[in-house]
């Protein structure tokens, strides 16, 4: 029988080429190091984690001894004493958005995706949407289910398609928000517009699937924990009337691109469609 990519493994770990970026400013502690610890624990270790900060950030004492001790736990890859693992930028600019461009424009892996500071990454993520893409060139952009979970990431429902739907893309973007994508497609639509807001992602990814229409690849399987409170900064922008009419103009630009006229859509701007667990 196959070993699952969702289960941890016994195995030494395996050398990932995805950089993981993490953007935090003042996260609660014990979410923050469950999440960098998520990172820690998958079965296919990152080439890096960068956790982008900001300035003032709280918790940067933590994160300095956290790269010390942590560290020397993330050993067992052949020919590695020690595995430079972890790193930690402060970037200029305050918004998620803007240190998350920050940490990608930094990134030394051949692929990249994000983990937020609150979230929680399930063993074999990595392995399985980093194996999506290493199986075929003609693929760029991986991603797969998740969990919505409340303060104590206790999974509460799951996003769920039967297979990937472009359209879906168009009316929500918090579908993709975890994927895995090559790094040279990144570079190729010029790294995150932020005067988006916390939009910029998926104009981003628009832009990538009007590049690379038959590039998407997409299991349904949930491999991480979403979690949902009140301090989250999607949840204060939508509240924004603002950020709402930003998530309506990236759809607007997304159109105008490919030359079509924009269907009468009802935007999504909270969580979308889950399933019980």
């Amino acid at each position: 029988m196959s070993r699952s990519p969702l289960l941890p493994t016994d195995e030494s770990p395996k050398q990932s080429p995805v950089s993981v970026i993490m953007p935090t400013f003042c996260q609660r502690p014990e979410w923050l190091r469950l999440a960098v610890l998520s990172v820690l624990g998958q079965s296919h270790v990152p080439r890096e984690l960068i956790v982008v900060t900001a300035p003032g950030e709280k918790n940067l004492g933590l994160l300095i001894n956290w790269q010390g001790d942590l560290g020397h736990e993330c050993t067992g890859l052949e020919g590695e004493s020690h595995v430079p693992w972890l790193k930690i930028l402060e970037a200029p600019a305050p918004s998620v958005h803007g240190q998350w461009a920050y940490g990608m424009q930094r990134a030394t892996g051949s692929m990249l995706t994000k983990c937020d500071s609150d979230d929680f990454l399930l063993p074999g993520k990595l392995e399985l949407e980093v194996g999506m893409l290493d199986r075929n060139e003609d693929m760029h952009v991986s991603y797969t289910g998740f969990f919505y979970c409340d303060e104590g990431l206790h999974p509460g429902g799951r996003f769920g398609l039967e297979s990937y739907i472009p359209g879906a893309l168009v009316r929500a973007c918090v579908i993709s928000e975890g994927a895995v994508i090559r790094t040279d497609l990144w570079k190729q639509v010029g790294w995150l517009d932020t005067t988006f807001g916390y939009a910029a992602y998926w104009d981003a990814v628009l832009k990538m699937t009007e590049r690379v229409p038959d590039g998407v690849a997409y299991d349904s399987v949930p491999t991480w924990l979403y979690r949902q409170h009140g301090s989250q900064v999607s949840s204060k922008e939508l509240q924004m009337e603002k950020h709402q009419n930003l998530r309506l103009q990236v759809v607007k630009n997304h159109f105008d691109r490919i030359g079509k006229k924009m269907p009468d859509l009802t935007i999504s701007v909270g969580p979308t469609r889950m399933r019980d667990v």
